[in-house]
């Protein structure tokens, strides 16, 4: 049975502190966003729950959604052997992957060439693959966070070393944070 949206964004917000939901695009977004420190913050994972303009890969109908995270450049070379090049606007990625089978962790159609990920109406079992990556997207996320931050005129200082973004996973969580994330990354190459 597929997880739902509420769910997913459930799970996220009780497990990563500094997250939040909002709409950005016309999608519902999670957003790894300090106090509100900027407008939006730095995108997590976001939910595509019907086709777009540029984005129609896969092929969401009514009651559809693919989840889609943001990962690091080392974990999607992990995951998938290479990156794909940028398309040329309004393509998808060349991977060879086929975007609308449910349930499978892919490249994300649009944006694979920036290492995001995505699965269309994932199951709890695959959910919970995903988790060592949610762990890593969200390090990913408050490492960007503090660069910009670090960079920002205003000079808001970057986050301390003891918010738990740093060092250990989320509260409960189990998994630290810097730790690669082998088991979904061997789980995910062995399906191609």
């Amino acid at each position: 049975m597929t997880i739902t949206i509420d769910e997913i964004i459930t799970y996220v917000l009780n497990t990563y502190p500094d997250v939040h939901d909002d709409r950005n695009w016309g999608e519902r977004a999670l957003f790894f966003n300090p106090g509100r420190q900027l407008p939006k913050g730095i995108y997590f994972l976001t939910f595509k729950e019907k086709n777009g303009e540029n984005d129609k890969a896969s092929r969401l109908g009514a009651g559809d959604y693919r989840l889609n995270i943001g990962i690091s450049k080392q974990a999607f070379l992990e995951c998938f052997g290479s990156i794909p090049a940028r398309p040329v606007a309004g393509s998808i990625v060349s991977t060879g992957h086929d975007f609308p089978l449910p349930n499978v962790i892919t490249p994300h159609p649009v944006y694979g060439w920036m290492s995001w990920i995505a699965v269309k109406n994932p199951d709890h079992a695959t959910f919970d693959r995903l988790k060592p990556l949610l762990v890593e997207a969200y390090h990913l996320a408050t490492a960007k966070f503090n660069k910009r931050m670090m960079s920002a005129p205003r000079g808001v200082p970057p986050l301390s070393r003891s918010h738990p973004a740093f060092g250990a996973g989320p509260p409960h969580s189990g998994v630290t944070l810097n730790a690669a994330p082998l088991a979904i990354i061997r789980s995910i190459r062995a399906e191609d």
